[in-house]
């Protein structure tokens, strides 16, 4: 038995009965077990495995049925029952073989009436056994045949009497010509054996699928005195077995393997042990590979499921799994009810719209009554969709279910609008607004159907959306059923509610006469009268008389007791308990059900539980068939993606089978995690089993195949079934946190499916890594996702590498396997982040609810250990009632009762195997949570109030508190008193433990803070100096600081070893109620009226206030266990806070405006960056490992306004607000010297051949100088140049704007001696708002302007040579190639226009997602990349215009600068303190590598070691001694380098690369050996 998983649901708009699932099964037949063991066994070790491979690869399931394994000698019975499975199934196979044995007669397992009667006359006649013939056959009135009795054939005696009867009765009656007379096989059937009728049934119904195998033994005689299981004793039916070899021979020569074995001796198991057997079973081992695959892979031909071209594509593929349910449900239920008046009212939909719920008990028919009515409009009158919820594994979660309707009806109604208003939204109160635009939309009415909307889940990521009371869209009809006793969370107001009465006898009699002529049977009158009384009594009346009636129908009576149970019972009677309870329990654990091999699959494995049931080796299929097929309409099959998935029908069906096979939770996580391993492979026993026994094991199977393609049903149901086990490290390390899984889930599900998942994970645990995922990862990467579904890789590391170091071992290593995925991705182009400026969001609360029926009061609680549950106390109408509630679903689970006055502390062991609660009634009472029964013990011990209590580590030893004064060491196991802490004067309110239980701290109304020792029971130090009674105390976990409030709202922070006070906390308002240390030992939380504040415990500031908006003191604060979450309690509202450490987004914080970036150049190598900031520090950049590798303040607080690299890139210049220049050593990071040529802000330098420097300041003076030069006397000042100017490395010529005037710009040449003279203007219409030239200078300069239009100027002569236009906005960037035959202009009118420089011909022109912000160009001017003010970068094909890739930088980009083949681009964003760097995975720019070779050190950045760069004593960077480049300063060439590849390998993936500058980097290299600057003490959270 075999999982071929996988494939897209079939793209044809058949039904579900006509669509044939991708499912195989190969029978294999022969007479008996022993006869074919070599052959048998063959196909079970050599031939299965290669074929389980094969179906894999090729996309379907292969189910292997041995049936003599499974039913030992062929009977008439089995070949009836394999007939009848392989004609269900066209794409099932037959091996048959054939030896020389015959087979023996058995009885026919059925009889026509007459044939029965004219039987039965002439055995008696006569004088037969008359008596033993009416035993073993019994009529069936449904089909008017009678039907052997399997009971009456007690063993082979009575067989071979009833055999000798039949054959007898039959062959008078055929002599007297009363029966059989024209159809001669009919007749020979009574003397045929099994195998021959078999076969000759194969040979009429579809001999091409059947592979037969024909093996004699020439030269043998059987000895009669020794019957041989290989030979055939009977010269008579050796003749047969031989006549029917050649008759296969004749009909099916292609479809046989012939074999005459030739055995030295009579012993023929000697033979099959000789090296003559080893060569036959070799050989039809061959044969078997090669044929069978030949033969399956024609009915299955190999499918790789194409990635859904759009979510539209998705939608529709759901939406036709429900039109086939839909007709399904229609062709077994469209029956005349009381309702149908009804119906045909609402149907009228220019009449009727708005919102009709039909409402009904369970069972009643309202699937049926939304079917109809759906039936009942016509789609020329309206558009319409049928939606069954929890009928898919989308059609769970609101939001993905109202997202996938609203795409449905999109596509139906072919608005004519860009959908991108419909993809680009996935909250549910988006969708809806998208619904009610696209109704409105609509050309004519649109219906939907949503049956048991009850049911439908509101996740609180993108489900929320509260109670709505709108009324629907005028074109909108909207039917949906639910039960009338579930609250309906309806998004649109009802219009109207139908009541759906329970189902009469009449209609259910009805149904069930339609459910037996599909089956071409009938329902006698008698069956139908016994029928009728099961509908009153019983509440599930029409599910119990179908199932009735199907047993009747296919076993031919029925006793028709005991409702669903006795239906049960009896299928349990028929086919074994433990086989059925094995079959049910793996069925109702799934969501949406599992195919029958994946049943087969989860049993096989249990190797004790099939010796008891007597199979030893693997479950039977034909048994999984049986059991699958007697329970009938209780089960629901369902094709999604292209397997038959099999469930229970009906909810009260699932519910009945779970309390009767899974009695436990853990029974229930068991079957979980069986299906789990499943999925997960872990099922595979990789022992090989000797070759002499049969053994059976499922395929190892990937998450993929060979050909890349997806296995759909691992990515279906792992995670579902991992989470539900328990095992949260599986669920995230083999799915939810795999790259590779999320990343098919996405591609071929949608991420709303993804979501979904995500939700329902949060239905069942909290968990700190899954909720960073989906809430800080996923939701946030949703706009970018629905644009560019390739963006996940780079979502995923952008964001989670910023957190890298606070970050679990899963959420790396999911970075790790999203940079591996790049390395290996070659599908397209694909923009992909090195560095990281991306924060994710603030999520401070993360879950909160509110209690039910709750008289608020000092509410208290505690977590379990897991966090999963808390125990909670302080409703003032049960005040001594403790409740028990599951923090993800937010249900009440249990409730314990006992106290009889308010409960004051709550405290759960460690194991959270008991939890012990104190109250105002004088006790402390001992619970065990799993038991909601009375209190364990109960300690009475104080005279009055217990005020609180604490466990030791170990749970071994109870302290409690009271009002009595004192505190008492209570034994756990015993009860009793050990030791008692009396010094205090006053209520012990609060009591803290240090972390190895040796010292206990007691707070008291007495002012008096004290520390004891446990072991002595001595007061061994006080903290005093309080004005107030103590109200709550708490310690950190490293024992080292203890903290005091008290009554008169003070906030105090002690020195656990000398009881000193160190500081005081202020800032808060009012009495602190509630204190808790976070497990970091720096977060202290304290609660106070409706609000909790947060502080630095060092040094007393505070970090964060956390307001839970409720009008009550907070009395309650626990930190979970793992230290991710703070749970607080508010009078009835419960708040689980996210606490763990962040650093906040730069973006979010505008006080941090002076880090953020300036401007950024990029030297000419493409090796090294640069940066600089307002804060006035510039930043080089080693581009080859994406570091940051020294910082220099060239004047602190004056913003950098210009940067340069020189020619060589051996230099950078700077230049800031003040006029000050710095040229820095971008190779070794020294500062080679500082200038003053400007009094003002520098905007422009220019590095010229030869060391020659020009700049230029905002008052137009232009200093040309030298870079090296001894002083700071300039070769030439000229005025009157506005900045910014571009001088080419030549320095011939100077482009600058005109000074006077924005409407023009000049160009000046350079003489030998004097000031530059005016050389020719460029002029516009209107303001000239950007110009661009080669990189290398060139000979042409491209000017935009306001006039909307693109100049082309030669740059020599300052002729205009071209004007381009085509945008109808201002002229906002251009670009030119290197090479100067393309132009590139991008406007405000979100249009990019790819021009020809010498024709001046429009290319190719696109439209972008915003107004255009930049541009720029791959060397060989093949891709041209564009920035937007939305934050987009797009990558274009300059030749065709094609989007090649996107990247969501999520703020608005200023600048773009990318190096000669695009693997190293650089952004400039506004307000972001860090540098973002690309690169263009997968190029398809090509580098000139003959004249624009890189240096020897930078090969690629899959080249660079994973070893971080080390700073030498010096301060110089260590680096390859061949890193130096190989050009000086006078302007040579510089070489560039080949394409990186792949693009993550190079960089150092263990740490974080936020990018963010260093502000207290050292501006000299002479000190950069210093040790390095010491953190703050601060342990700040932001």
């Amino acid at each position: 038995m075999f999982r071929g998983k996988g494939a897209h649901v079939s793209s044809d708009g058949s039904n579900s009965g006509q669509r044939l699932p991708y499912a195989s099964t190969v029978f294999v037949v022969c007479n008996n077990p022993e006869e074919f063991e070599i052959e048998r066994r063959t196909l079970w070790g050599d031939v299965l495995p290669d074929l389980q491979n094969f179906a894999f690869q090729s996309n379907f399931d292969l189910e292997f049925c041995d049936v003599a394994f499974e039913k030992g000698e062929l009977t008439n019975s089995t070949a009836e029952n394999v007939l009848k499975k392989w004609k269900e199934n066209p794409r099932s196979w037959i091996v048959l073989l054939l030896g020389n044995r015959y087979g023996n007669v058995s009885v026919p397992t059925s009889l026509r009436k007459e044939e029965y009667e004219s039987i039965r006359s002439s055995i008696f006649e006569q004088n037969g056994n008359v008596r033993i013939f009416e035993k073993a056959y019994t009529i069936n009135r449904n089909v008017e045949e009678y039907r052997l009795v399997p009971s009456a054939i007690k063993d082979k005696k009575q067989l071979a009497e009833i055999i000798k009867a039949v054959q007898a009765g039959a062959k008078a009656a055929h002599e007297e010509g009363v029966i059989n007379q024209v159809h001669e096989q009919q007749q020979n059937r009574f003397f045929s054996s099994p195998l021959d009728l078999f076969l000759r049934s194969v040979l009429l119904t579809s001999p091409c699928r059947c592979l037969f195998l024909l093996r004699k033994f020439d030269q043998l005689v059987a000895d009669p005195n020794s019957p041989s299981a290989f030979l055939e004793i009977e010269e008579k039916n050796s003749r047969k077995i031989e006549d029917l070899k050649n008759e296969v021979t004749l009909k099916m020569n292609d479809r046989v393997m012939t074999h005459v074995l030739r055995p030295d001796t009579v012993d023929i198991n000697y033979f099959f042990n000789s090296r003559d057997g080893d060569k036959y079973r070799e050989k039809i081992a061959r044969q078997f590979n090669e044929k069978l695959k030949n033969l399956l892979g024609e009915l299955n031909p190999p499918i790789r499921p194409e990635v859904p071209r759009s979510p539209f594509d998705i939608a529709a593929t759901e939406a036709r799994i429900h039109t086939d349910y839909l007709e399904h449900q229609l062709s077994i239920g469209d029956l005349p009810r009381d309702y149908d008046k009804r119906l045909d009212e609402l149907a009228d939909v220019k009449v009727n719209r708005g919102v009709f719920l039909i409402q009904g008990t369970d069972l009643c028919g309202k699937t049926q009554a939304l079917c109809r009515l759906y039936n009942k409009i016509s789609s020329n009158d309206a558009y319409k969709i049928i939606f069954f919820t929890n009928l898919t594994y989308a059609s769970n979660f609101a939001h993905e279910a109202w997202r996938t309707i609203c795409l449905a009806i999109w596509k139906m109604a072919n608005i004519p609008k860009d959908p991108k208003e419909v993809m680009e939204h996935f909250k549910l109160v988006e969708v809806l607004k998208c619904l009610e635009t696209i109704v409105q939309k609509a050309d004519k009415p649109v219906c939907i159907f949503i049956d048991d909307v009850h049911l439908l889940k509101c996740g609180h990521l993108l489900s929320q959306i509260g109670r709505r009371t709108e009324n629907a869209p005028d074109n909108l009809s909207l039917f949906m059923t639910s039960s009338n006793i579930t609250p309906v969370n309806a998004v649109f107001a009802v219009t109207q509610t139908v009541n759906i009465d329970v189902i009469s006898e009449n209609e259910v009699v009805g149904m069930l006469q339609k459910m037996a002529e599909k089956e071409e049977k009938k329902l006698t009158s008698e069956q139908i009268s016994t029928l009728r009384p099961t509908v009153i009594a019983s509440k599930e009346g029409i599910l119990v008389a179908k199932s009735y009636a199907h047993e009747i129908l296919h076993n031919g009576n029925s006793s028709m007791k005991g409702g669903i149970e006795g239906r049960i019972n009896r299928i349990e009677k028929e086919f074994g308990k433990l086989a059925v309870r094995c079959v049910c329990k793996y069925i109702v654990v799934s969501a949406h059900g599992l195919t029958r091999l994946e049943i087969h699959d989860a049993i096989s494995p249990e190797k004790e539980i099939l010796t008891e049931m007597g199979m030893s080796i693997v479950f039977p299929t034909l048994l999984l068939d049986n059991i699958i097929e007697a329970f009938g309409p209780m089960i629901r099959k369902v094709v999604i993606d292209d397997r038959e998935v099999i469930s229970f029908s009906h909810v009260a069906i699932s519910n009945y089978i779970r309390v009767r096979y899974l009695t436990s939770s853990g029974e229930v996580r068991a079957s979980h995690l069986q299906l789990s391993d499943l999925f997960a492979d872990l099922l595979v026993d990789n022992e090989q089993s000797p070759r002499h026994e049969i053994s059976y094991q499922s395929f190892s199977q990937g998450i993929k195949r060979d050909n890349g393609s997806p296995n759909f049903r691992r990515l279906r149901l792992l995670w579902y079934h991992c989470l539900h086990s328990g095992n949260l490290d599986r669920l995230k390390e083999l799915a939810l946190c795999q790259f590779e899984y999320i990343d098919f889930v996405t591609r071929y599900f949608g991420i709303a499916h993804l979501l979904s998942m995500f939700e329902e994970c949060a239905t069942q645990v909290l968990h700190h890594d899954l909720q960073v995922l989906s809430e800080q990862v996923l939701v946030p990467a949703l706009v970018t996702m629905a644009r560019d579904s390739e963006q996940l890789a780079a979502e995923v590391i952008g964001r989670l590498r910023y957190t890298r170091q606070d970050n679990s071992h899963f959420l790396n290593t999911l970075v790790e396997q999203a940079m591996s995925w790049v390395d290996l991705y070659n599908r397209q182009p694909l923009l992909v982040p090195l560095t990281c400026w991306i924060s994710p969001p603030s999520t401070k609360v993360c879950r909160s609810f509110t209690l039910k029926d709750w008289k608020p009061g000092n509410t208290v609680l505690t977590p379990l250990a897991n966090h999963q549950y808390i125990l909670i106390s302080g409703n003032q109408t049960y005040p001594g009632v403790i409740y028990a509630y599951h923090v993800a679903s937010e249900k009440l689970i249990g409730t314990f009762r006992g106290h009889t006055a308010a409960v004051t502390c709550l405290v759960s062991s460690h194991d959270s195997l008991f939890f012990v609660s104190t109250s105002a009634d004088k006790t402390a009472k001992t619970w065990n949570f799993a038991s909601q029964s009375e209190a364990i013990r109960t300690l009475t011990h104080h005279t009055a109030k217990v005020t609180c209590a604490i466990l030791t580590t170990d749970d071994k030893i109870l302290i409690t508190a009271s009002a009595d004064s004192s505190a008492k060491m209570i034994d756990m196991e015993t009860g009793e008193v050990i030791r008692s802490f009396n010094d205090h004067t006053g209520s012990v309110v609060s009591l803290q433990l240090t972390s190895n239980n040796k010292f206990l701290i007691t707070g008291s109304g007495d002012f008096v803070v004290q520390m004891w020792d446990t072991d002595t029971g001595k007061c061994i130090s006080r903290m005093g100096g309080l004005m107030a009674p103590v109200s709550t105390l708490a310690i950190t976990s490293n024992d080292a600081f203890v903290v005091v409030a008290c009554e008169d709202e003070t906030l105090k922070v002690f020195s656990t070893v000398g009881g000193q006070e160190l500081h005081e906390l202020m800032g808060h308002e009012g009495k602190v109620n509630s204190l808790v240390c976070a497990q970091d030992d720096c977060q202290l939380f304290a609660a106070t009226k409706s609000k909790i504040f947060c502080y630095d415990i060092h040094n007393g500031q505070m970090i964060d206030v956390l307001d839970v908006a409720q009008p009550y003191p907070i009395c309650s604060l626990k930190i979970s266990s793992d230290n991710y979450f703070l749970i607080s309690a508010c009078g009835p509202k419960v708040t689980i806070w996210n606490v763990q450490k962040r650093n906040l987004d730069v973006h979010d914080i505008p006080a941090d405006k002076e880090s953020f970036l300036t401007l950024v150049a990029l030297s000419s190598d493409d090796k090294y960056a640069a940066c600089g900031t307002y804060n006035g520090i510039v930043a080089l950049w080693d581009l080859e490992v994406c570091q940051c590798i020294y910082t220099f303040v060239q004047s602190r607080g004056d913003p950098i306004t210009c940067l340069q690299f020189s020619v060589d890139c051996h230099y950078c210049l700077s230049g800031n607000l003040t006029g000050s220049i710095l040229v820095l050593d971008a190779q070794n990071g020294g500062i080679i010297r500082e200038l003053l040529m400007h009094s003002c802000e520098v905007q422009s330098i220019m590095s010229l051949n030869h060391n020659k420097i020009v700049s230029c300041d905002v008052q137009g003076k232009m200093v040309i100088w030298e870079l090296f030069g001894d002083d700071d006397t300039p070769d030439m000042v000229a005025a009157g140049v506005k900045p910014p100017i571009f001088v080419p490395p030549t320095g011939k010529i100077m482009v600058g704007h005109c000074s006077l005037t924005t409407k023009e710009m000049k160009i000046w040449a350079f003489q030998e001696e004097g000031a530059p003279i005016i050389k020719a203007k460029l002029s516009h219409s209107d303001e000239i708002t950007c110009f661009a030239t080669s990189p290398k200078g060139g000979n042409f300069i491209a000017t935009g302007s306001r006039d909307m239009s693109l100049k082309i100027w030669q740059i020599d002569k300052g002729f205009l040579t071209q004007v381009l236009v085509g945008h109808e906005n201002v002229v906002t960037c251009c670009c030119i190639s290197f090479d100067e035959r393309l132009v590139v202009s991008g406007a405000r009118d979100e249009k990019m226009i790819v021009w020809n420089v010498q024709s001046g011909e429009m290319i190719c022109s696109v439209n972008t997602s915003a107004p255009i912000t930049s541009l720029s160009m791959t060397g060989d001017s093949t891709v041209v990349f564009s920035t937007t003010e939305n934050g987009w970068v797009e990558t274009w094909s300059t030749t065709k215009g094609r989007l090649l890739s996107t990247f969501n930088a999520h703020r608005p980009i200023k600048r773009l600068i990318n190096s000669y083949e695009s693997h190293r681009m650089l952004l400039l964003l506004e307000n972001c303190a860090q540098l973002p760097i690309l690169c263009l995975h997968n190029t398809p720019a090509i580098g000139v590598e003959a004249t624009r070779r890189r240096s020897a050190r930078t090969h690629s950045v899959s080249s660079a070691s994973n070893e971080p760069l080390v700073a030498s004593g010096s301060g110089e960077i260590k680096k390859d001694p061949s890193s130096g480049s190989n050009s000086g300063g006078n302007g040579s060439t510089v070489t560039r380098p080949s394409a990186p590849k792949p693009t993550f390998d190079m960089l150092e993936r263990s740490k974080s690369r936020t990018s963010l500058i260093e502000k207290d980097r050292p501006t000299t290299l002479t000190t950069s050996n210093a040790p390095p600057p010491q953190k703050s003490n601060m342990c700040s959270i932001l």
